[in-house]
This record gives C-alpha cells, structure tokens and sequence, in this order.
C-alpha cells in the first residue's frame, strides 16, 4: 500500500499533480502497491516501470529538452528546478539547473551527490538520468516526480500534518531506503521532508545526497565518523547532537535515526521542530538530550 493510497489522504491528493498530463490512480481498499516492471530484479535494484524513463538514453546536451515552467528552487536559491520534457521521446522529466557563478562553495557537493548517486540503485533513492553543464549553468536531469517533496505537500495541502496512516507509510519507504545506504556504509546526514520526495505512484524516494558521507578512507572502515558537513547550516534542525557535539566520540548511522524522528515530527504536525528557536538555544538544547518542544 502506497501512501497516497491511504484512505484518510487520498480524497485531498488525487488531483495535485504537477501537469494535467500526470496522472495519479488512487484507488480506495487497494492494499497493495501495483508497480508494472520490465523485468524481475533484485530489491536492491532500481524499480523500472512500465512507463518510467530509466530505459531512455538521455542526451548530454540542452537541444533536447524543453524547459517549461519551475516547480521549486534548491540549494537556497542558488538553483531552480524546472518542469522538462525530454524532445526525442516526448517523455516529461525534472530539471534542476544550477547557477554555477552563485553555487561556488556548494560545487563540491553538488559533484559529491551526482558521483554518489550513480553508484546507487535502489527504488527509493533518487535516481538522476544525466547531468552536464550548459554556459555558467549545470543541467542534471532527473524522472519527474509528480507530488515534489513531502514537506511542499504538508505546507500546500496538510497545514495540520499528515494523516497518520499516511505518515507512516512515509517514513516506512524513507527508512527503506535508509537502510540501503547503511548498508553501503553511507551516512545521509539530511533527512528531512525538502529532501523526501514522491512519485504518482506513490512511491517514495530520499534525495539531498550532497550532504552524505561515507565510513571509511582510503585504508579501512571506520565506526564512527568525525567530519563535520558543509553548508550543515541548512540541517541544523534536523541534526543530531552527537553530529553537532563534535567531540572524540564522533558519529554513525544512527544519527540519521534521529533524523527521521525530526522529520515525523515535522511532517505529523506541520511545523519544523525548532523553528522558532535560537540556533544557539537549539544547540544547548539538544547537546542536553531533550526533546522537540511541544508546539
């Protein structure tokens, strides 16, 4: 059962798809997630659909796309993603175009996340179909993912939170693909509801890869790691205090554990922990262990 498929948010979500040409088929007492693959593959693969772009080459170059209207910036503001449709096979797509000349002390990240996420393949990671730089701009072209993030949907439609049933088929796909790249050895360190993306489907899909890191150098795998994440200005909220405590003890995979517990609370109640918080106070508190102020 996908979470749009919940009977207490189906009725609200049925029609915000982002073109009148994305259909969603929602069905009510449909218990099951129906995905129509080209062929069987190991969980861990990438899910194809019946429809899905991933069996299109994509061209590295910007003739083929037709840019047609944004549907929300990334990078605070430094980037933009728009609506596209790919010319060759009239298949419509994401496209997130960065500003190159605005961008400079995210570059490296932006780098890191695309060579990270090509060495991934699982149905619940964010999946990028090709990526190249056009003038002071980098294209990178992604499946179109109709319902945008999680926390664009609480804003626009559940101003109290989402349902329960719901959220919980939210966090189960995010904890999937968590547990993938704990698996690979990979920390997110951004979980969050900008960075929990949804397909028409209702498929689920974790992106924000710039901010991850693994657990190991160049001689062997480490338990803990100590680095502290650029731009982490933007995750503070979200973070955990053994990441933001910067002591001997370092950090693991379970911070993202943490995480995930930021981002129930945020998606069940429609507010982000901490938001009216000092930084400084919200760092105090959590380097005291407790918990989210009630709102």
């Amino acid at each position: 059962m996908s979470c749009l498929e919940c009977p207490c948010a189906c009725s609200r979500i049925a029609s915000l798809a982002v073109s009148p040409d994305v259909r969603v088929d929602v069905r009510l007492g449909h218990t099951d997630t129906t995905y129509q693959p080209l062929s069987r593959i190991k969980s861990e693969s990438f899910a194809l659909e019946l429809r899905s772009p991933s069996m299109v080459s994509f061209e590295s170059n910007s003739d083929s796309y037709e840019v047609w209207s944004p549907l929300g910036s990334v990078c605070g503001g430094r980037g933009t993603v728009w609506l596209a449709r790919h010319k060759p096979t009239n298949v419509q797509v994401a496209l997130k175009i960065y500003e190159l000349d605005k961008c400079e002390d995210e570059f490296e990240l932006i780098q890191q996340e695309i060579r990270t996420v090509r060495q991934l393949r699982h149905r619940n990671i964010i999946h990028y179909l090709a990526s190249f730089p056009v003038s002071q701009q980098l294209w990178v072209v992604m499946p179109l993912l109709g319902f945008t993030s999680a926390s664009r949907l609480v804003a626009t439609h559940f101003s109290d939170g989402l349902p329960e049933p719901a959220l919980a088929l939210v966090i189960k796909e995010v904890l999937q693909g968590l547990s993938y790249l704990h698996s690979k050895r990979i920390i997110h360190r951004a979980v969050r509801g900008s960075h929990i993306l949804i397909d028409n489907s209702g498929r689920v899909v974790l992106s924000g890869l710039r901010h991850s890191t693994t657990i190991h150098d160049s001689t062997h795998w480490k338990k803990t790691v100590h680095c502290y994440p650029l731009e982490a200005r933007y995750n503070l909220n979200w973070a955990s205090p053994e990441l933001l405590a910067q002591d001997l003890h370092g950090y693991s995979e379970n911070s993202d554990v943490y995480s995930v517990g930021i981002t129930v609370c945020e998606l069940g109640n429609g507010e982000v922990p901490y938001r009216d918080i000092p930084s400084t106070l919200m760092l105090l508190e959590k380097a005291g262990r407790s918990r989210p102020l009630p709102l």
